[in-house]
């Protein structure tokens, strides 16, 4: 068992630098521009290359490992080390837990609803602009 603790410590630095590495190379390769697309999803980006919902694995692999680093510090042996007032029974709580466990619904519905939004205005705007310059 006493192996077994040191291997998990080792896992556990393991995660905090592993993770500042990625989050360090992910700043970097952000100001980079790259004359290939294969490896976009690492976080190598051509110049030409746009989209609001970009998440490359690096930096954000390293982010992750940082919520394990940090989540294995303030939960040690799997025990909270802090206390906190239970606030469960709070109205905009109850609410957010609602919509955490609901998150895939709500976000497969608002897609197609922004997305429908978005055509209109945009539709509605060239249709306005064609009806200024006829006048």
């Amino acid at each position: 068992t006493e192996n077994s603790k040191r291997n998990n410590v080792n896992i556990k630095s393991l995660n905090l630098i592993l993770g500042l590495i990625f989050v360090f190379i992910g700043f970097v390769l952000y100001n980079l521009i790259f004359d290939f697309i294969w490896l976009v999803w690492l976080g190598f980006k051509p110049y030409w290359f746009y989209t609001i919902d970009y998440f490359p694995l690096v930096p954000w692999f390293g982010v992750c490992l940082l919520g394990l680093a940090f989540g294995n510090f303030l939960y040690k042996d799997g025990k909270r080390r802090f206390s906190f007032p239970n606030i469960s029974n709070y109205k905009p709580v109850t609410l957010f837990s609602c919509m955490g466990k609901h998150s895939l619904l709500i976000y497969l519905i608002h897609q197609p609803i922004i997305a429908g939004i978005l055509v209109f205005v945009t539709k509605g705007f060239s249709v306005a602009k064609g009806f200024y310059n006829a006048l």
